[in-house]
């Protein structure tokens, strides 16, 4: 949150050489699954963060929506969902991405979480903030993300037949991801244009040929 004011108040001090701020909100901010709430989500649901992590996020969008405000620093915040694909390799959601890695490699591979999620390729995603910031709309809006909802293993049997001899050597704890999936990307539809997020079959299958690419040219760190 520290590092996102800076941000702001960088872009303050410039005046009007900067048109507008994307930056990454996240999912989470929606809270964990709850049957009871109504399917698709909107960008204005309310937002029930229930981690650290996600009250950070919940309060930088509330700090952009004021930057807007007092100083008319255009903004807009994405909520990316599960995000998977090549430099995608940090964190609790990046095990999606490592899996691929680890099945080129031969190696098993363990993803920190199981059941339905919301995943995203990387491409699209940056394709995605590329966009906002070229549109740099008035105000501080903020969008959800959608991918392909499908579960992770889902994930692990497309990543076997992508690498039939990694069957076996992939798997996932029975934790579940408690991001809501379900949610209407309708708002980033209309900022930027209607598009089509390529669908995980296709974006692993682009993810492991990069890193193909990568490990023949001795660039693939294991």
């Amino acid at each position: 949150m520290v590092g996102t004011l800076t941000v702001f108040e960088a872009v303050k001090s410039c005046g009007d050489q900067v048109r507008c701020v994307v930056y990454a909100s996240s999912g989470a901010v929606l809270g964990a699954i709850d049957e009871e709430a109504a399917r698709p989500l909107p960008d204005d649901a309310p937002r029930l963060p229930g981690t650290l992590y996600s009250v950070f996020k919940a309060a930088n969008e509330q700090c952009a929506r004021l930057y807007w405000q007092e100083e008319g620093i255009r903004s807009v915040g994405l909520r990316p969902p599960v995000v998977y694909g090549v430099g995608r390799d940090k964190g609790l959601t990046a095990g999606t991405t490592l899996a691929i890695k680890a099945a080129l490699l031969g190696q098993a591979c363990q993803i920190g979480f199981s059941g339905p999620a919301n995943a995203e390729y990387a491409d699209d995603v940056a394709r995605c903030f590329v966009a906002c910031a070229l549109k740099a709309p008035a105000g501080a809006p903020v969008c959800n993300m959608l991918g392909e909802v499908l579960t992770v293993e889902d994930m692990i049997g497309v990543i076997e037949e992508l690498f039939p001899s990694a069957r076996g050597t992939i798997s996932c704890l029975p934790q579940r991801n408690a991001m809501v999936n379900e949610v209407s990307d309708a708002g980033l539809q209309a900022l930027i244009g209607p598009f089509r997020p390529v669908n995980y079959r296709e974006g692993a299958r682009r993810t492991a040929e990069h890193f193909r690419s990568l490990l023949a040219e001795g660039r693939l760190c294991e």
